[in-house]
C-alpha cells in the first residue's frame, strides 16, 4: 500500500532547522516544497549526501512572526546604561495645539560606501552586489506597486504599500499617475522596531526656544511636484504653527523674487488653512526661482521662518 503524502503535513517555516542534516533549510533543497517538506518514503524524496541518524524532527514554531523583545523602561535614560547601546538625543518641542512633543538632534549623513562595505562585510559579498541586489529588490517592489500589490510583512521586515494622492477641483480631474501623485510607502515592521528601540537609550537635549511656524515642504498642486509653482495655481506648505488669520495683511506667505530678494510680497489668496497645512494661490504672471517666508501670530507676536530652498 502506497504511502499518501498529505500536503503541509510537515510545514516548513522560517529560520526552521533541517531534522535530516541539523542544519536551516537552504535555498535549493530538493525536498522543500511551498509551505512543507519531503521525508524519507515520501515521492519525490532525494537523500541528502552523508545523511546522519534521523532525529525525531523539533515540534514546528506556533508562530512566523517574532515577539517583541522585553524592555526595562528604565533603560530609556538619559544615562547609557551599555556600551552596546546606542544613545537618540532628541529636543523637547511645543505643539501648535497644546503640549509638547520631540524632535531628533540630526547627526552627521551616513554616506553610500559606508553601509555598502558595512552590509557586503556581514554577507561575504562585494559593495557592487550589495547595490544590485537592494536596487533589484526595489525594481520589483515598484513592479509589484504599478498593478497595486502589497505587502503586510514582507519577510517579517517590510510593510510595503502604493500610495495614492493628488487634488483636483473635480472628480474627473485625474489622468495622469502624477495627477494621482502615485507613490510607494515603505515602512520598517512593528516588532523590527520594538527590537531597534530596545537597543536605545535616549538623551534630552533640552526644550527648543519660542514656537515660530515650521515649513517642512512645498508642494505644487497643479502636478504633485516639490518645490516648485506655477503661475495661478495652489502650492501647499506643510509643517507646523501654520494657522493664520487671512484678514490680518501682516500674516500669511510672502514671496521675494531673486531680482529683489530684500523685497517681500505678500499672497493675497488662500484656500484652506490649518495649523499643519497652507494652500496659498500663486499669482498670475509670476516666474523664476522664489524665496518662500510664512510670518504668524503666535501670543500677540509676529514670528517667521523662511523655506530652505527656493521654489521655481
Amino acid at each position: 500500500m502506497h504511502r499518501r503524502h498529505a500536503p503541509m503535513s510537515k510545514p516548513l517555516l522560517y529560520g526552521m532547522t533541517n531534522p535530516f542534516t541539523g542544519e536551516p533549510f537552504k535555498y535549493g533543497d530538493p525536498n522543500i516544497r511551498y509551505g512543507f517538506y519531503l521525508e524519507p518514503g515520501d515521492p519525490g524524496f532525494v537523500p541528502y549526501p552523508d545523511q546522519p541518524p534521523q532525529p525525531k524532527p523539533k515540534p514546528p514554531h506556533k508562530s512566523f512572526h517574532r515577539k517583541p523583545k522585553p524592555r526595562d523602561s528604565s533603560s530609556n535614560t538619559t544615562t547609557n546604561p551599555s556600551t552596546n547601546m546606542s544613545t537618540f538625543q532628541y529636543n523637547v518641542v511645543p505643539k501648535s495645539g497644546g503640549g509638547f512633543s520631540t524632535r531628533p538632534v540630526l547627526s552627521d549623513e551616513f554616506d553610500d560606501a559606508t553601509i555598502d562595505n558595512a552590509v557586503a562585510a556581514q554577507n561575504g559579498l562585494t559593495a557592487a552586489q550589495c547595490v544590485a541586489v537592494l536596487t533589484s529588490y526595489l525594481d520589483q517592489f515598484l513592479l509589484r506597486a504599478a498593478d497595486c500589490e502589497w505587502s503586510h510583512l514582507f519577510h517579517d521586515l517590510l510593510s510595503i504599500r502604493p500610495t495614492s494622492g493628488g487634488s483636483s477641483p473635480t472628480p474627473d480631474g485625474f489622468h495622469t499617475p502624477v495627477d494621482i501623485n502615485a507613490g510607494l510607502s515603505l515602512s520598517i515592521s512593528p516588532d523590527r522596531l520594538d527590537d531597534w528601540r530596545s537597543t536605545l537609550s535616549i538623551q534630552s537635549m533640552g526644550q527648543t526656544g519660542l514656537q515660530t511656524p515650521e515649513v517642512d515642504s512645498i508642494i505644487n498642486l497643479a502636478d504633485g511636484t516639490q518645490d516648485t509653482y506655477v503661475a495661478g495655481e495652489i502650492i501647499q506648505l506643510g509643517g507646523d504653527h501654520l494657522a493664520f488669520d487671512k484678514t490680518d495683511t501682516a500674516q500669511g506667505v510672502f514671496y521675494a523674487t531673486a531680482a529683489a530678494p530684500g523685497t517681500k510680497v505678500r499672497i493675497a489668496s488662500y484656500g484652506p488653512i490649518s495649523p499643519t497645512q497652507i494652500n496659498a494661490i500663486m499669482p498670475a504672471g509670476l516666474s523664476g526661482p522664489l524665496t518662500i517666508t510664512v510670518v504668524v501670530r503666535i501670543a500677540n507676536s509676529l514670528r517667521s521662518t523662511t523655506y530652505l530652498h527656493p521654489i521655481g
